[in-house]
């Protein structure tokens, strides 16, 4: 991650990971988020990330299944051009959309978004 992408590593100072609310164990997850000025922090552990540990930062948590079926929502021919283009990628071994998806649905836990995107095919 910090070669791929070094722009996005953020300094936490320790204090303020104490000042979280949130599950203990992910609060350095909150205090990245309020440093980096996210508004949004994707997981699928929501259980971790209260609505009241959140609000007070001005901070959401959303599945990433929630996410990209929003995504979806708004920007269909984008997202089903970014699928073609992640498929097309695929040589060794091949996959069709259709075994993407039912990767997508099964290993990511993205079964709305797969089910929209499954709906228009």
């Amino acid at each position: 991650m910090k070669a791929a992408f070094p722009e996005a590593m953020v300094e936490v100072p320790s204090g303020l990971i104490e000042l979280m609310t949130n599950d203990l164990k992910d609060r350095h997850v909150l205090a990245t988020a309020v440093m980096a000025k996210a508004n949004l922090i994707l997981t699928n552990n929501l259980p971790d990330f209260s609505l009241s540990a959140l609000e007070i930062w001005g901070i959401k948590a959303q599945s990433p299944d929630t996410f990209l079926s929003h995504l979806f929502d708004e920007y269909p021919e984008e997202i089903k051009f970014s699928l073609n283009r992640q498929v097309e990628k695929y040589k060794n071994p091949q996959k069709s959309l259709a075994e993407l998806l039912e990767f997508l649905d099964k290993k990511a836990n993205l079964s709305n978004f797969c089910q929209k995107i499954t709906k228009i095919l």
